[in-house]
């Protein structure tokens, strides 16, 4: 999730944006809701780590978040015969590296990720046009690379 209200430019060389962005995963938010960090980079990391793990390239695949130790480990899981592709998402939190907690640990199909990757893009894309920032929109559009052949189900 991010939230576009939240979202600020705050440097433009180098290019830094500051705003609440967080993964939820079911009921659970991740690292907390309205968790504050660098939009872009969680959101481009996660674009990386889906496209991997939807791709089949690796079998398992990490995201992060940049403000404190938080990253998500996407493993593909199986789904039963002929349903759609099972991805399990697990959240860390590794602020003691021999000893990371365990945030979120749940199966969601990796369509429904897909889809709040693509709404994430979407939101990021929207205000980025609304700055009117040649610089922004260029960085924004990277970001969201693999986007038109992801999330059927946003409209």
């Amino acid at each position: 999730m991010v939230d576009r209200d939240s979202l600020t430019l705050d440097r433009i060389s180098p290019l830094f944006v500051g705003g609440r962005v967080w993964l939820q995963a079911g009921n659970t938010a991740f690292p907390c809701q309205g968790w504050t960090d660098e939009p872009l980079s969680v959101i481009g990391s996660m674009g990386t780590a889906i496209d991997r793990i939807r791709t089949g390239e690796e079998e398992e695949w990490d995201f992060y978040f940049f403000d404190g130790s938080y990253f998500v480990k996407l493993l593909p899981d199986t789904a039963e015969a002929g349903s759609a592709p099972i991805v399990r998402v697990v959240g860390l939190d590794d602020h003691d590296e021999d000893n990371p907690v365990v945030g979120v640990d749940v199966r969601v199909p990796l369509l429904d990720l897909e889809n709040a990757f693509v709404q994430a893009v979407r939101t990021l894309r929207d205000w980025a046009d609304s700055t009117g920032s040649p610089e922004l929109i260029a960085a924004v559009a990277r970001t969201g690379s693999p986007l038109d052949g992801w999330g059927s189900d946003v409209g």
